[in-house]
């Protein structure tokens, strides 16, 4: 005659049928004065009909649903466990419980998006503050393969996230906040959400440093993707720079390095530098001192960026850092190279890093020094960092987590608490959540 539905956090559900959780409908849910941590509800609730035996001293929960609200008494006996599953139920709200959790959504986090959904891990993939990561901020790409007439990289993002949906993904357009990486299932926080994950890629990037100058930003409010870049590689053979005077920002090898690149476009190549020497190695320099397309403005910071939105870049208002005198230079591109910095910082202290901040990961592999954690594209990779070779190893992260958690020596846990925890709620009268409704169907399905 009655299904015992819940004994302490655990409901052991027997012979359970129902269409949908929004469906449920709980007319008598009782409790055992035997222990009140006992529920029972009639089995033609559920649908059920058989020889259900009625276990001795029940007490009726609460009058038929047919009676007023204020008819409604609950025993005392019974304020805690109700309690018990509200908390449960705001927990399950707000917690997600995932195989495997990627952070980052450039195209690194993406791709292993697209691989991992594909081989059912049923990806958590956390967004971040910027989705797309840096190629949200570069106009027109022509180097990823595939597209001939190249692509701008927003549209580019869209694509990759897209195909990664298509395949199941799911996506949480939050920030994480800090994590706990000591022991599995891995422990991270957002704001408003919990989330445990047995396997953890970070694809969380790396970001370009700045001057922070008037006209540096992003259009409108400068010229970032207007005539201002950090990647020579990415923009110097557009077009819009092509027989151009360019200035390169910058005293390291990055940027020995990329004004070098653009000498192969350029017209004219200026380096600025706020010191009377470079602070790249000799060969670097060397090289770029022989270069004749290239000129050096020493003592020399940029203090404004100058152009119109119709013609982008025009030129630089320069700072002399001895005398402090400004002067204009006339140019149709500004690069920055100043350098770049990992977005590694949530994880300092728990994973090994280079004294840069990037990951350090395992040869030919994305492993981290923490078993079930791996790390792909630019946030362990300082030298390459194109969206191709991050593509690539957010490829290699995901094949890495699926070859994990087949060798995982326990199974993986499932969303059962969920679905006990709902059928609680209904049998105690309880407001559930839509979602949680929906994931539990999902799960009986």
């Amino acid at each position: 005659m009655f299904l015992r539905l819940v004994e302490t956090a655990d409901v052991l559900i027997e012979n359970f049928r129902p269409g949908t959780m929004a469906d449920l409908h709980i007319d008598y849910p009782v409790v055992s004065a035997r222990n009140p941590r006992l529920i029972y509800a009639s089995a033609a609730a559920f649908g059920q009909t058989g020889p259900y035996s009625q276990p001795a001293g029940l007490d009726l929960i609460a009058p038929p649903r047919g009676k007023s609200a204020g008819a409604r008494r609950w025993p005392a006996r019974l304020v805690q466990t109700r309690r018990r599953i509200e908390t449960v139920l705001g927990q399950l709200a707000e917690r997600y419980h995932a195989k495997l959790l990627i952070i980052g959504s450039g195209p690194a986090g993406y791709t292993a998006a697209i691989y991992a959904a594909r081989a059912n891990l049923r990806p958590l993939l956390v967004q971040g503050l910027q989705p797309g990561g840096q190629m949200t901020i570069t106009t027109d790409v022509e180097n990823y393969p595939g597209f001939a007439k190249g692509i701008e990289g927003p549209e580019l993002m869209m694509e990759f996230r897209k195909q990664a949906e298509r395949f199941g993904t799911e996506f949480l357009e939050e920030w994480i906040t800090h994590v706990d990486l000591s022991e599995r299932p891995f422990t991270l926080f957002t704001d408003d959400s919990i989330i445990k994950a047995e396997t953890l890629i970070i694809a969380s990037g790396a970001s370009a440093k700045w001057l922070g100058v008037p006209g540096e930003a992003k259009t409108p409010k400068g010229f970032g993707g207007n005539g201002v870049s950090a990647c020579a590689t990415c923009d110097g053979p557009l077009p819009a720079f092509r027989n151009k005077r360019l200035i390169v920002v910058g005293g390291g090898d990055t940027a020995m390095e990329e004004a070098t690149f653009l000498t192969r476009y350029a017209s004219r190549v200026y380096v600025i530098h706020r010191r009377d020497k470079l602070r790249a190695s000799k060969i670097m320099q060397e090289k770029a001192f022989r270069n004749e397309k290239i000129e050096f403005i020493w003592d020399a910071e940029v203090a404004e960026i100058l152009g119109t939105p119709e013609h982008g870049v025009t030129g630089v208002r320069l700072r002399n850092t001895v005398d402090e005198e400004h002067f204009t230079l006339d140019c149709e591109g500004v690069f920055i190279a100043i350098g770049h910095k990992p977005n590694t910082d949530l994880f300092k202290g728990q994973i090994e890093m280079d004294n840069v901040g990037y990951i350090k990961t395992s040869h030919r592999s994305t492993a981290t020094n923490i078993p079930g954690v791996f790390a792909c594209g630019d946030v362990q990779d300082s030298v390459y960092r194109q969206a191709v070779t991050a593509a690539g190893t957010g490829c290699m992260a995901a094949l890495d987590a699926e070859r994990f958690l087949d060798h995982l020596p326990v199974e993986m846990p499932t969303k059962y608490e969920l679905v006990i925890n709902v059928v609680a709620a209904k049998a105690l009268g309880l407001d559930v959540p839509a979602k949680l409704l929906a994931l539990a169907d999902e799960v009986i399905e």
